[in-house]
């Protein structure tokens, strides 16, 4: 009885993980394209691309360095060679929050 439901177990188990494997093919790209992409990807990159961007985010937006970031977005696309990148600029209806200095009165 034992080796029935080896047998069943192993006979279920092989189909299972050949389906598994066959899942982890990038049919969509060479393995040079992998390794290109492998070598592009970075941690750091990233990290210095929000620590950019975050110098500049105010809780209630439209601060003087959100064109800015969307400028550096702009060169960066750019940079990496995308094409027909384009930095539309729009008119606001709103009149953005632009604090320069505060002073704080204890009574």
């Amino acid at each position: 009885m034992p080796i029935r439901r080896t047998t069943a177990f192993v006979s279920i188990l092989l189909p299972t993980i050949a389906m598994t494997l066959r899942a982890q093919e990038l049919p969509f790209l060479t393995d040079t394209q992998i390794g290109y992409l492998a070598g592009e990807i970075s941690g750091d990159a990233s990290y210095e691309h929000i620590r950019f961007m975050t110098q500049f985010h105010r809780p209630r937006g439209g601060s003087p360095g959100l064109m800015k970031v969307a400028e550096y977005c702009e060169a960066k696309a750019r940079e990496y060679e995308l094409e027909e990148v384009k930095l539309i600029r729009q008119k606001s209806e709103t009149v953005p929050w632009h604090a320069k200095s505060a002073s704080l009165w204890m009574v």
